[in-house]
C-alpha cells in the first residue's frame, strides 16, 4: 500500500444524515430514561444528614491584606508611575533627527540628506 491517503469507504460513514439524527434522538431518549432512573434512586435514599458539629473551614491560600499593605502597594505603584513619566519626559526632550529633502540641480528626482 502506498503512503497516499485514501477516501473512507461508503460503509465507514452513515448512509444518510437522517440515520445520524435518528441515532442522536435514540441516545437522547436513553439518557433521559437513565436520568429519571437516577433521580428516582436519589429520592428513595434518605438524604445524608450533615454532622451537628461544624467543621472548621480550611484557611484560604490568600492572606488577608491589611491597610498598611495596601498603602505600601499603592506607594510602590505611584513610584513606578513617576519613574515612567520621568522617562517619557526625558525622551520627549531629546533632539530629533531632521531630514531635508531637496532635488539635485541636474536631475528631477528627489534625494534625502540627513542632518544630525
Amino acid at each position: 500500500m502506498s503512503g497516499a491517503a485514501q477516501r473512507p469507504s461508503a460503509g465507514d460513514r452513515a448512509a444518510t444524515p437522517w440515520d445520524t439524527l435518528a441515532d442522536a434522538q435514540r441516545r437522547v431518549q436513553q439518557l433521559e430514561v437513565q436520568q429519571q432512573r437516577l433521580l428516582a434512586q436519589a429520592q428513595d435514599r434518605p438524604a445524608a444528614c450533615p454532622s451537628k458539629t461544624p467543621v472548621p473551614s480550611a484557611p484560604t491560600s490568600r492572606p488577608r491584606t491589611r491597610g498598611r499593605d495596601l498603602a505600601d502597594l499603592s506607594l510602590a505603584a505611584m513610584r513606578l508611575q513617576a519613574q515612567i513619566d520621568k522617562q517619557i519626559e526625558q525622551y520627549q526632550k531629546r533632539p530629533r533627527k531632521k531630514f531635508i529633502v531637496r532635488a539635485p540641480p541636474n536631475t528631477g528626482s528627489r534625494s534625502t540628506r540627513r542632518l544630525a
